[in-house]
């Protein structure tokens, strides 16, 4: 067992109301954005970082990106899990998380996330305008996601073959769904989002597939 899994599992204990997912302490239920709290190894020995989670799950993705996340750290300048002091250091770490639960679980639907993220605007990264624009499209602000999106793959193309290695096939299969089928889109993301739910092993923590569903707007609002 990873050292990240033994130390949430112990907090756990104190936090039910958190799940355990893989390596990472998931506030439920996840729908469209996985919330909770990760750790990452640093190069100093013991020495870790506590992020606070904040990803939506609507492209293909190897892991969970941090670009809307934060690191925290309570009111100290580092954070270590000491082999000889074990359940102290889980008890510092669960006081720290305490703090940034009530944050997170206001970020549980695609508005709260655009809220969260309101600092993409037109000149931020590729990758998180592209994430603003699917989260537009699920809740059914389409021509605005649309706009984006076609904006997008214009710019992409201009990157050389390295650098659009990811991104650039992905804009065409969104461009190609909009193209032929726009209803469709929704389909595919839906396929992405199910294989990122599998891929972090977030099943535990999600949305009864019998509840509600999002629907966008009909395709006559292109």
């Amino acid at each position: 067992m990873s050292r990240s899994k033994r130390l949430f599992k112990l907090i756990q204990k104190s936090l039910p109301g958190l799940m355990l997912c893989k390596d990472m302490l998931v506030i439920p239920p996840t729908e469209h954005i996985v919330r909770g709290f990760s750790l990452e190894a640093t190069s100093q020995k013991e020495r870790v970082y506590l992020w606070k989670v904040v990803t939506p799950l609507l492209r293909p993705m190897s892991g969970v990106i941090l670009d809307y996340s934060d690191r925290i750290s309570g009111t100290e300048n580092e954070l270590y899990v000491r082999r000889d002091a074990f359940e102290q250091s889980a008890e510092n770490i669960r006081a720290i998380i305490s703090e940034h639960i009530e944050y997170l679980r206001g970020i549980r639907h695609p508005h709260d996330f655009l809220r969260h993220a309101s600092w993409v605007v037109d000149g931020s990264p590729a990758l998180q305008r592209l994430d603003q624009a699917l989260i537009h499209y699920l809740i059914g602000n389409v021509p605005q996601s649309v706009k984006v999106l076609r904006a997008l793959d214009k710019e992409v193309d201009q990157w050389d073959a390295r650098r659009r290695e990811y991104l650039g096939p992905l804009l065409k299969q969104i461009v190609h769904e909009i193209d032929t089928n726009p209803a469709g889109l929704m389909g595919l993301l839906t396929e992405w989002e199910n294989q990122n739910f599998e891929r972090l092993g977030l099943q535990p923590s999600r949305v009864p597939t019998d509840g509600p569903r999002l629907v966008v707007s009909s395709p006559g609002s292109f």
